[in-house]
C-alpha cells in the first residue's frame, strides 16, 4: 500500500515496458481512460529488440488509484514490466517535457 501524500503536490511516474506492436500503447493509455483519468505527460520510446518503452506522469493520485492502476498495466498481455515512483514537489507542480 503507497503511503498517505498531499495528493495536490506530488506526481506519479509509471514506467512501463511492452511488447513494441501497434496495440501496446493504445492498450496502456486505455487503463487510465478507463479510470476517467488524462495523463499530464507521455513519453514512449521503441528498442531495436522488440521493446517499448512508455513514461507515464500522472498528478495528484491517490495511493489506492496509484496501485490500481499499477496492477491493471500489469495484467495487460502486451506489458511485461511496471514500476511506479511518487516525485514530490514543494508547492506547485509543473512537469517539463
Amino acid at each position: 500500500m503507497t503511503p498517505r501524500l498531499d495528493y495536490i503536490h506530488h506526481t506519479v511516474h509509471f514506467s512501463v515496458t511492452a511488447q513494441n506492436n501497434p496495440g501496446s500503447l493504445p492498450r496502456i493509455l486505455s487503463v487510465f481512460e478507463k479510470a476517467s483519468l488524462c495523463p499530464d505527460l507521455v513519453k514512449s520510446s521503441s528498442f531495436t529488440d522488440g521493446q517499448l518503452a512508455v513514461d507515464i506522469y500522472t498528478r495528484g493520485l491517490e495511493g489506492a488509484l496509484q496501485d490500481r492502476l499499477a496492477a491493471k498495466l500489469s495484467s495487460l498481455v502486451t506489458v511485461s514490466h511496471v514500476r511506479t515512483e511518487v516525485i514530490l514537489r514543494p508547492g506547485r507542480t509543473k512537469l517539463a517535457s
